[in-house]
């Protein structure tokens, strides 16, 4: 549904309103919605969240910098809610540096478009945000390159997601593309954590990637960030890119979370890879193959996919598998156009231990049609990693990926 906004409020021209949208079904259902910066082209993915809220979570790093972090919180509730926020320095402690209550009404949204500067924290600050609510919430985040129309959503955590390992299913050091990671210590104890990068240099797969790996203690409360992480693990003693991708394993004997955001180096468009864990089975919503085609290419299509390619853009799934395990993973991809109708024929992908799976244009890799639009559906008989980012030129946005 294109311009969902004008859709619902019957119209045609800019509405210039922000707020939350429910969906309500009869069946389960996944629900994401595309964020376009009308200025640059630039989308967003944002995915969709539970009706049943939480009431406590965290923003791993908000930042005031290269990116600002702007932040929402609705109230899912009938009734008024008392909302806390805490925000807590890269160095972590028992003291925030900012804290604030806000009194939100029924159904009402928080906007700050700039956590840190609607939190009164100084320039450059790097931290968690962290969020309790008296009645169910829904959060999101979102990174904001400042002055360029490019964004990309971020996780927003719990408790519960902190874990003894933590994957960042993809990053990248290149010409192209560079990538920080945030890891998070969101308890009351220290942790001693350790990062490993393992270099996938076969995009086949079909080679053991090879393992790197760093130290560092973090405190209670405290988040690291590595502005370049393959770098940083490598200790490279250049600004060179190393030319190098992979995945992350972040290990420690207590509990943190870890995310990665891959940069567009041309754009400074942010895109941070979702699903942290490895799974068997699992769902991506979209899979994308548009390029610009002749008429007569386009008579064949459906009208779903004739309405993407008849724009004078192109559009791809940029995708990894990684297998983190210590066995050989035999992996299974299917496709299912957007018009219905059953899974294409699998496309088995064999990964050794340590290796990795990586294509631009995995609808070109699977053998479909030059002009495809659907979902993706992964099986694997041995945990894997998985990262779908939907690129266009110099921008793009990660898409998510469900374990089931």
């Amino acid at each position: 549904m294109t311009d969902v906004v004008r859709v619902l409020k019957g119209a045609t021209s800019v509405q210039n309103l922000t707020g939350s949208l429910w969906v309500f079904g009869s069946d389960l259902f996944e629900v994401q919605a595309s964020v376009v910066n009308n200025s640059t082209g630039d989308s967003a993915f944002e995915d969709g969240e539970s009706i049943n809220g939480t009431l406590t979570g965290f923003l791993p790093a908000i930042e005031e910098g290269t990116d600002a972090t702007q932040t929402v919180i609705t109230n899912l509730s009938p009734n008024t809610a008392i909302l806390q926020l805490l925000a807590y320095p890269s160095v972590g402690g028992q003291t925030p540096a900012a804290a604030t209550l806000v009194l939100l009404g029924s159904h009402n949204t928080l906007d700050y478009p700039d956590a840190v500067t609607q939190l009164k924290l100084p320039r450059g600050f790097v931290g968690q945000l962290q969020f309790s609510s008296n009645q169910p919430v829904a959060a999101l985040a979102r990174a904001v390159v400042p002055k360029r129309g490019y964004s990309g959503f971020e996780p927003v955590r719990s408790m519960t997601d902190a874990a003894s390992t933590v994957y960042a299913p993809y990053v990248e050091d290149t010409t192209a593309f560079s990538t920080s990671l945030v890891v998070s210590n969101p308890t009351l104890l220290p942790a001693d954590v350790t990062v490993t990068f393992v270099d996938t240099e076969d995009e086949t797969g079909g080679s053991s990637g090879t393992a790197s790996s760093r130290d560092f203690p973090l405190a209670a409360n405290a988040d690291m960030s590595i502005p370049d992480v393959v770098a940083w693990v490598l200790d490279t003693a250049t600004t060179t890119p190393t030319g190098k991708h992979g995945f992350v394993v972040v290990t420690t004997p207590q509990a943190v979370t870890a995310q990665a955001k891959v940069v567009d180096n041309v754009t400074l468009d942010p895109a941070t890879p979702g699903l942290e864990g490895a799974v068997t089975s699992a769902f991506s919503p979209l899979l994308i193959r548009v390029e610009p085609l002749s008429f007569v290419e386009l008579a064949g299509s459906s009208p779903v996919t004739a309405a993407a390619a008849a724009t004078p853009t192109t559009a791809l799934s940029r995708f990894a598998v990684s297998n983190p395990g210590t066995t050989t993973a035999t992996v299974e991809l299917s496709a299912i156009n957007a018009t219905g109708g059953a899974p294409t024929t699998p496309f088995v992908v064999t990964l050794l231990p340590n290796a990795q799976f990586f294509t631009e244009d995995l609808v070109s890799a699977m053998g479909l049609p030059p002009l495809f639009l659907g979902s993706l559906t992964v099986r694997s008989d041995v945990p894997v990693l998985v990262y779908n980012d939907r690129r266009s030129g110099d921008t793009g946005d990660v898409i998510p990926v469900y374990a089931q």
